[in-house]
């Protein structure tokens, strides 16, 4: 294992940048700890991919665009670079939220109803085709919770429209489910215990994630019927997906005990507050062997 050479590929330009660099830092620092031959690389000091050709794998630890939307892992895979986590398609499907959506639609699997627009701006309000007119607002492709409103009324969603940064991105209407909100881990072909997040704020957004110091993150109570569907849900829409390796499906559960999956994210953090690695120790599986696990050695 010390006679492997890892690349850990980190940084990059998204919103995510700084959580992007706390996850590759404690990637290195345990890789080191294990004596691991590894070298800490920012994604935005990197002129060409080919230079990576020396490393046994690459683990990508880069969140937004570069590391989850499938470009970089195409990339790797041409020049013949292995790498850590789900291949170009996998990330793909996952990265941009209508494909992803359509896939869980076609194989039967719950998601909540949606919309797609490209022009947001003169998008008419959708009286009458949510649930007492509650939806959320979030770019089709991007993972940061940036330009994402939660909607109950037009007067909302004429400020929400204001308040977009980035107006020329494809914008995903979905209904609101507003119950519960649970995170299921999945390593290889292992689902790890399922997280609850309880949070103040209207969804888990990047505030919550990272800035909060009142989001709760708790093991589920749910059933034992209800762990068995919603393990089942979680790990049908990673299969569908075409994602391998390591990967976090978030699924919101209604007050009818019904579940929906949402979102998956391909290359989750890796900080010591992050999700991921919480949902681990709760299987047993310590940090160090969480890395092993995920990089397959």
């Amino acid at each position: 294992m010390s006679n492997k050479k890892i690349a850990i590929l980190t940084g990059g330009s998204s919103p995510e940048r700084e959580i992007s660099l706390e996850s590759g830092q404690n990637i290195h620092n345990l890789l080191l700890q294990k004596g691991i031959n590894c070298e800490l690389i920012d994604y935005l000091n990197i002129r060409d991919l080919k230079n990576l050709e020396h490393f046994d794998t690459v683990f990508i630890a880069m969140h937004g665009y570069e590391g989850e939307s499938g470009s970089l892992q195409k990339e790797l895979t041409r020049l013949g670079i292995k790498f850590t986590g789900s291949n170009a398609q996998g990330c793909e499907n996952t990265w941009n939220k209508n494909i992803f959506k359509q896939l869980l639609v076609q194989h039967d699997l719950p998601t909540p109803k949606s919309l797609v627009t490209a022009d947001i701006l003169n998008y008419e309000f959708p009286s009458g085709f949510f649930e007492d007119n509650y939806f959320f607002i979030k770019p089709v492709a991007d993972g940061s919770s940036l330009d994402t409103f939660e909607i109950s009324s037009k007067q909302d969603f004429e400020s929400a429209k204001m308040l977009i940064k980035n107006t020329s991105q494809e914008f995903l209407l979905e209904e609101s489910i507003k119950f519960k909100e649970f995170t299921v881990a999945i390593l290889q072909d292992q689902v790890l215990p399922v997280l609850e997040i309880k949070s103040p704020n209207a969804f888990y957004d990047y505030d919550a994630k990272y800035i909060s110091d009142k989001t709760i993150i708790t093991e589920s109570a749910l059933s034992s019927a209800e762990l068995k569907a919603i393990q089942n849900l979680a790990m049908d829409a990673f299969m569908i997906s075409g994602c391998s390796g390591w990967g976090r499906v978030d699924i919101l559960q209604a007050d009818n005990g019904s579940f929906y999956a949402i979102e998956i994210n391909t290359v989750p953090g890796m900080t010591s507050h992050s999700l991921f690695p919480k949902a681990a120790s709760l299987a047993g599986i310590s940090s160090d062997m969480l890395l092993e696990k995920i990089m397959e050695i």
